[in-house]
């Protein structure tokens, strides 16, 4: 059965470059259906977080049960959101969370982080949940990773010396996170 792969970026990052244009083609050369929507380049400070989570919602459109979602920094916080607003009877195959955080203290008040996550609601919302985390990264320390994981109850992996897995800085490639998707893949 082949899946459809949502990869969600980070902010001011493209998709289309990078690591996450690699794993796109990885995926699309095995068949599986890939989307990976391009949000609005603004500032931090001016990124309207509201916005971003419709377009996503509205590219995804319904949850199948056979979706993976590969999330980086801010993406992941965005796919925890955007899973929220669906049906809690829905179901996906997996979630891919690639150096993402649980809270912020340092971006709050924001809609991505209050009211806080319903860990539990996405445990049972998801099949299999795989954080992937840098143990040199300088924006999401690992600590913050690990946590995600404890609450999402999910298989954490680290990836020696990615910093903050930005593909826009040079990193081209990264077979922890196919190899990620893979495990979520029905066997």
């Amino acid at each position: 059965m082949k899946s459809r792969i949502i990869i969600v970026h980070g902010w001011a990052d493209n998709p289309q470059l990078g690591w996450m244009n690699w794993l796109a083609q990885q995926l699309e050369a095995a068949s599986h259906e890939v989307m990976a929507p391009q949000f609005p380049e603004t500032p931090l400070h001016q990124v309207d977080l509201p916005a971003i989570l419709t377009q996503l919602h509205e590219t995804i459109g319904e949850l199948r049960q056979d979706d993976i979602f590969v999330g980086h920094s801010m993406g992941v916080s965005l796919i925890l959101r955007t899973l929220l607003g669906f049906p809690e009877a829905a179901r996906v195959r997996g979630l891919v969370l690639v150096a993402g955080l649980a809270s912020s203290s340092r971006y709050r008040p924001n809609v991505l982080f209050d009211p806080p996550l319903d860990f539990a609601r996405i445990i049972r919302m998801t099949e299999r949940r795989i954080v992937i985390h840098s143990d040199d990264d300088p924006l999401v320390p690992p600590t913050q990773s690990q946590e995600l994981g404890s609450l999402l109850q999910a298989e954490v992996r680290i990836d020696l010396g990615k910093g903050h897995f930005v593909g826009l800085r040079g990193l081209s490639e990264l077979p922890s996170v196919l190899t990620a998707v893979q495990d979520c893949l029905p066997k």
